[in-house]
């Protein structure tokens, strides 16, 4: 009597390729959680961007964009500049305004289809930002 395997048992090159493929992934991890530099650069920008944020509350409401009761003058909101706010308030990197009410982002302009004021490096729902 005749004795067939037909299935096919693993060979060394199989193994050895998959163990090559698991050492370049982690070794890619391991090269990117290196780049993040123990999360302190982490809360430096965290910091800096909660700085910047209260700017740019502030002078919405000194400029009475926003008002005491916290409604928004959309004519006043769309005529400023992002390029001149980064400059008057000294801010380096680029920002967007955006508003949400219960967890979803508020078009700012429903009839233009405008969600965002600020730099049009920042797209939200899949729309640039108006500067």
């Amino acid at each position: 009597m005749k004795v067939n395997k037909l299935g096919q048992s693993f060979s060394t090159d199989i193994v050895v390729v998959v163990v090559v493929v698991l050492f370049g992934a982690l070794f890619l991890v391991m090269n990117q959680t290196n780049n993040i530099n123990n999360g302190s650069n982490l809360n430096k920008v965290y910091k800096q961007s909660t700085d910047d944020s209260k700017l740019i509350v502030e002078n919405l409401k000194e400029n009475n964009v926003i008002t005491s009761g916290k409604n928004v003058n959309v004519n006043k909101l769309l005529q400023m500049k992002e390029s001149s706010m980064k400059e008057q308030l000294g801010i380096k990197d680029d920002f967007a305004i955006v508003f949400e009410k219960d967890g979803k982002l508020v078009k700012i302009d429903p009839d233009k289809n405008i969600n965002c004021i600020g730099s049009p490096n920042i797209i939200v729902n899949g729309q640039k930002c108006v500067s």
